[in-house]
């Protein structure tokens, strides 16, 4: 069995969103409208505690929903690997317009 990353205690917007597969308004609205707990940093963005995502992951009669911190880790991966790449990217173009010779 492996073991799982250590998950953080809050998530962003779109690290949510990527948890349910919806679109960050989505998560923005269920937050608005007091279905999903959220706090604001200082500088006016979301957080949303880990407890209450899994809590909103929860199955209509309560029960929690089998493998949910795996579904919360899989979708902070897929995020943290699409950074990476971006990341690796930028890093690529940058390289490439250093070494072009402009005439």
């Amino acid at each position: 069995m492996t073991s799982l990353p250590d998950l953080p205690h809050v998530l962003t917007t779109a690290e949510v969103a990527a948890v349910f597969r919806s679109d960050p308004k989505s998560v923005y609205r269920w937050a608005v409208t007091g279905r999903l707990e959220a706090n604001l940093t200082p500088t006016k963005q979301r957080r949303y505690p880990l407890d209450a995502v899994r809590a909103a992951l929860r199955s209509e009669d309560g029960q929690p929903v089998a493998g949910a911190d795996v579904l919360i880790g899989a979708a902070l991966t897929r995020i943290a690997v699409s950074r990476l790449a971006a990341t690796r990217l930028r890093r690529t173009v940058g390289a490439l317009r250093s070494t072009r010779t402009i005439h």
